[in-house]
């Protein structure tokens, strides 16, 4: 699905799994870690109960790719 049209549907409905999972995807592909990292705060943002593989996978992203190994520990606090 092209990028555009996920973003669309993320825009329309924030919840949407398969438009996030298949924008995350298209990011990591393109190595467009600071998109992915904004992608995950979103969802972690929406989400009505905290959900620890979005928080694990952004501080993996801040971690092995942002090379910021101090971000996951503030992200979380302040979540």
């Amino acid at each position: 699905m092209d990028e555009i049209v996920l973003r669309d549907l993320l825009q329309s409905n924030p919840d949407d799994q398969g438009a996030a999972e298949a924008l995350a995807r298209i990011l990591t592909n393109g190595q467009r870690w600071d998109e992915l990292v904004q992608l995950l705060l979103d969802r972690i943002e929406s989400a009505p109960q905290g959900n620890p593989s979005l928080y694990r996978r952004l501080a993996e992203t801040l971690d092995t790719k942002l090379h910021q190994p101090s971000e996951p520990l503030i992200v979380v606090l302040d979540g």
